[in-house]
């Protein structure tokens, strides 16, 4: 007979080892394709491309801009011509949406790498921004479209890819492609910018074709958690060619089990160059549909998040949950026979992500190879957690008393990249 001693520990966990990094900038006085090319390498344009899609998301950023009212907002980007006529789509937060032009003459146009960098007028040498003025606090929403998305019905047969080109150049024209090579969006109170306001469940973007002297890419972004932790992630010359990106407390996710897979790395055969759906076993939390009380998708934002985000928005780390109840329930109540298995019931008072332990070489220690690891999200309230009775190996564990270690974690973050090719040097977190 087997029986369960359980042990309570709390651990402030994130899915990633911590490099810790410094880096000079430039003063902020724009906020948008700037912030992924200050530090060198080629330029990533943002997609948008509505009939391509990548594991079931569209191949488009839907930016949203948290805006009070009173403030204004400058934006622009470098397409004139949009194929659709839609240079730029803005949504108030009560939904009422507006199309903007780029004028070929100026206004909008973020033509050059300088401009690009210093921001809109009067800032010295500035673009000339489209500008709003808020009379709404809420959330709005920027698309900024393309001068050449794929066709509807083409299955991407007539997708067109902008150039690699290094970060200083700007294209205006149709070489964009299904792509915006330069965008902006900056919120000014009082005249005064305000950097930290842009954000979005996902981005996808291209950086032209990659080839052998490595196109790469060395752009900045950072994630804030629902749970208010944030990260600052160092792209670190990755090369990808088109290429999508989000954060969420899942990562991927056995399907048929419906538990994360804790990997520090881990490749997922998508079937084709299509890269239509995951194959096997596996699927994603995806970041384009509402969260649940178990799947979080987090925000990725292009600076450090705003001090003054709504509090519905944490910025200061929220303290990770303890287990109301956590006890092991067998054949006969804490206890269960020899290959059995049973379940360890628990109950939170709010959403988590879990990791029970069980020490089944009994050697005091976890996380080793053999003992058993049962991790995933838990919704509030009442949990019934699984155990097969078999190790880590697949082994029946032998009768005898053995503990059991369940951690809470705050801030878990999961970083899936979809389709970037070649990643020579890591990434920084």
């Amino acid at each position: 007979m087997m029986k369960n001693l359980l042990q309570r520990t709390l651990l402030f966990s994130f899915l990633m080892t911590a490099i810790l990094t410094f880096s000079c900038f430039v003063s902020a006085f724009a906020e948008g394709s700037k912030e992924m090319t200050q530090n060198g390498g080629y330029r990533p344009y943002l997609e948008w491309d509505p009939y391509q899609q990548t594991a079931s998301l569209s191949r488009v950023n839907v930016l949203k801009v948290y805006v009070n009212a009173g403030e204004q907002i400058d934006f622009g980007s470098s397409v004139p011509e949009a194929m659709n006529g839609e240079d730029i789509v803005v949504r108030t937060p009560s939904g009422a949406e507006t199309i903007y032009d780029v004028l070929a003459d100026g206004t909008g146009l973020i033509d050059t790498y300088e401009k690009e960098q210093i921001g809109p007028y009067p800032e010295l040498g500035g673009y000339i921004p489209l500008s709003i003025l808020s009379e709404e606090t809420g959330f709005w929403e920027f698309e900024f479209h393309s001068p050449v998305p794929t066709k509807k019905g083409s299955n991407g047969n007539d997708s067109v890819n902008p150039p690699a080109t290094p970060v200083s150049k700007i294209s205006i024209g149709a070489e964009q492609g299904r792509a915006v090579a330069a965008w902006d969006i900056t919120v000014k109170k009082d005249g005064v910018a305000i950097p930290g306001r842009t954000f979005s469940n996902y981005i996808a973007m291209n950086l032209g074709k990659n080839v052998s002297d490595q196109k790469v890419m060395n752009g900045v972004i950072y994630v804030l958690t629902k749970d208010g932790y944030q990260y600052r992630v160092d792209m670190n010359g990755l090369d990808p060619y088109g290429f999508m990106f989000f954060a969420n407390n899942r990562g991927l996710i056995d399907s048929t089990a419906n538990t994360s897979l804790y990997h520090n790395a881990i490749a997922v055969d998508m079937g084709n160059n299509n890269l239509l759906a995951l194959r096997g076993n596996i699927k994603l939390q995806m970041p384009n549909v509402p969260d649940t009380e178990t799947d979080i998708t987090h925000y990725v934002f292009f600076n450090k998040p705003a001090e003054d985000l709504p509090v519905s928005m944490p910025t200061s780390a929220i303290s990770p949950t303890t287990a109301q109840t956590y006890r092991f329930v067998g054949k006969a109540s804490g206890v269960t026979d020899e290959g059995a298995g049973g379940a360890f019931n628990t109950s939170f008072d709010k959403s988590t992500t879990y990791q029970i332990t069980i020490d089944v070489n009994a050697n005091g220690m976890y996380d080793e190879g053999l003992d058993v690891l049962l991790a995933n999200a838990a919704k509030p309230g009442e949990n019934v957690i699984y155990w097969d009775g078999l190790d880590a190996q697949g082994n029946v564990v032998k009768a005898g008393t053995y503990k059991a270690s369940l951690k809470t974690k705050g801030g878990e973050y999961h970083f899936p990249l979809l389709d970037a090719e070649n990643n020579a040097y890591g990434i920084k977190i």
